[in-house]
């Protein structure tokens, strides 16, 4: 039985209820606020940034409102929609599409490319993900950053499962397993939901790519970017382009 694409699961089963599983636009936005600070974005930039996987505009949202124009890239038109509804600034653009297709297109210039929020293991493989960095590289201004933000499952052993609860409510309780499987662990969402007396329980699965964060603090620099990194409930790698300098 094949296994459903992310932008599939999302459209099926997450999109509709992932505002609630992160604890609200408002939470994540903060929360987005918080993280951006913490890698030192200024509170008053400029320039053009690229925020891919923006969802509903976790980061988007809060870039724009330090100065940045953003252009704001996911494969899930609700969430677009959410962010549009939640911040419909002249600073925001929404593209529904493919993240490499977006920046591939982008022009160069970036002051800041985002990959925040577990998506750079949403692509389809390891190559796709240095191909995100390469692409990324070329179209940062100097002195441009490129913002990854992603969960270590390499640690995982083959077959090993592990289960966590996401968030209870009086109403739903969503559940998710992870299981590793070779190069990629396979997420299981459960969402159970109160409908009338009884409840209704569905689910749904999809593959993420178990990348070495040493692997991608590797790529980084060898496409020329000054690579730091900082631990958190995600790892955080940050890769800056270097200012030119005049001769």
């Amino acid at each position: 039985m094949s296994v459903p694409s992310v932008a599939d699961h999302y459209a099926r089963h997450l999109a509709e209820v992932y505002a609630w599983m992160v604890g609200g636009h408002e939470a994540a936005i903060a929360r987005g606020e918080t993280e951006l600070d913490g890698l030192g974005i200024a509170n008053a930039g400029r320039g053009r940034a690229l925020d891919l996987g923006a969802g509903f505009g976790t980061h988007t949202i809060p870039l724009a409102r330090r100065g940045y124009d953003v252009t704001a890239v996911d494969g899930s038109a609700l969430l677009l929609e959410q962010l549009r509804s939640l911040d419909p600034s002249e600073r925001i653009h929404t593209v529904e599409g493919d993240l490499l297709e977006a920046l591939e297109d982008s022009e160069p210039g970036l002051q800041l490319v985002l990959c925040m929020g577990d998506t750079l293991t949403h692509l389809d493989d390891e190559g796709a993900a240095e191909t995100l960095v390469r692409l990324a590289a070329e179209r940062l201004a100097p002195g441009g950053r490129l913002l990854l933000t992603f969960r270590d499952y390499s640690t995982m052993t083959e077959g090993e499962v592990r289960s966590f609860t996401v968030r209870t409510s009086e109403e739903r309780e969503a559940r998710c397993t992870l299981t590793r499987e070779g190069d990629r662990v396979r997420v299981q969402d459960h969402l159970r939901e109160r409908k009338g007396t009884g409840w209704v329980v569905r689910a749904s699965s999809y593959r993420k790519l178990c990348l070495s964060p040493d692997a991608v603090a590797s790529q980084l620099e060898r496409v020329g970017l000054r690579c730091a990194r900082s631990s958190g409930s995600m790892l955080a790698i940050v890769g800056t382009r270097e200012a030119e300098t005049k001769a």
